[in-house]
């Protein structure tokens, strides 16, 4: 009978050489999976280079060089900012891009009214920014506000730091739960469709934010919910997007979470469902769960959480 490198290792593991042994374990790992930079990219969508050339004398496996160079700013005709190029628009069309993007920070403003959320003198972080949809929107309030942009997208995150800074500041994160800011730093997190695309470490993502919130503060995070399938029921287009027929989504509205996913779709296309009756009882272990509001976002409900008064960093 086979077994693998991992059972190998759990049998001869001892409390005395444990921590030597899954270090070297999990190096030798990470560097079998290194090859072609799998794991940077499977955490990571780096940005493309402008160039990339081979070195005059290659030697010590160094073979190539690939450069960056510095973009000017756009000037947009019509916008205070500029706008993203055509293939760094995640929404498709400038027109919808622009729209779309206005309405969630309306949406998100009436939000911050109800919840007794003042934009002046506070730090906000955009997580899942990508191409400043929405953060954008938000250019007045960055005058007397600290916002900042965070997303794994390295390509648009390259451009928004060269072109929407200031007014905002930008931080390239991976798919790893960790964000690099200090406990207690924002007093709101925003996250529109991106717990919608998180299927595994969930609840080590939320143990982040709330590290990273201050006591009392507020994350609004949406998700798919039991509301999005009756969503996709009645829309035949949206429905196809999701690559579902009637028959799946008689199968998936009943079920607590579900994933849906392939072995080629990338991580940012996968699709979580959350019933609500789950988040109360999940995320509740790490928020007070403030509200759910279905179809918020179009499709999407939004949670509203609390960083309890009490609570550290953690």
């Amino acid at each position: 009978m086979r077994t693998n490198a991992a059972a190998k290792w759990i049998r001869r593991v001892s409390p005395a050489n444990a921590k030597a042994d899954l270090s070297r374990f999990v190096n030798d790992r990470v560097k079998d999976s290194l090859t072609g930079q799998g794991v940077i990219r499977a955490l990571f969508t780096p940005p493309s280079s402008d160039t990339v050339v081979p070195l005059s004398t290659p030697r010590r496996s160094f073979s190539r060089q690939s450069i960056w160079r510095m973009k000017h700013r756009d000037e947009s005709v019509g916008q205070s900012l500029p706008l993203p190029p055509a293939e760094l628009v995640y929404y498709g069309s400038v027109d919808r891009y622009l729209e779309s993007g206005q309405g969630d920070a309306s949406t998100l403003r009436k939000l911050f009214d109800r919840l007794g959320v003042r934009l002046s003198g506070i730090s906000v972080m955009d997580w899942g920014c990508r191409d400043c949809r929405v953060l954008r929107h938000f250019e007045a309030e960055a005058r007397s506000c600290d916002f900042w942009g965070v997303d794994q997208h390295g390509p648009t995150m390259e451009w928004v730091k060269e072109n929407l800074s200031p007014p905002f500041r930008f931080v390239t994160c991976t798919a790893y739960p960790h964000l690099p800011f200090e406990d207690r730093t924002f007093d709101i997190i925003f996250a529109i469709s991106v717990m919608t695309h998180v299927p595994w470490l969930a609840d080590a993502w939320l143990m982040e934010l709330r590290r990273i919130l201050k006591p009392g503060a507020y994350g609004l995070l949406t998700i798919h919910d039991e509301h999005t399938w009756q969503f996709l029921r009645k829309d035949d287009a949206f429905r196809e997007a999701f690559a579902l027929e009637e028959e799946d989504i008689k199968k998936g509205e009943t079920g607590d979470l579900v994933i849906i996913d392939g072995a080629d779709v990338p991580l940012e296309y996968v699709n979580v469902f959350h019933s609500s009756e789950r988040i109360r009882r999940e995320w509740g272990q790490y928020f007070e769960i403030v509200a759910i509001e279905p179809c918020a976002f179009y499709h999407q409900a939004m949670v509203v959480v609390r960083k309890p008064i009490g609570a550290g960093g953690s």
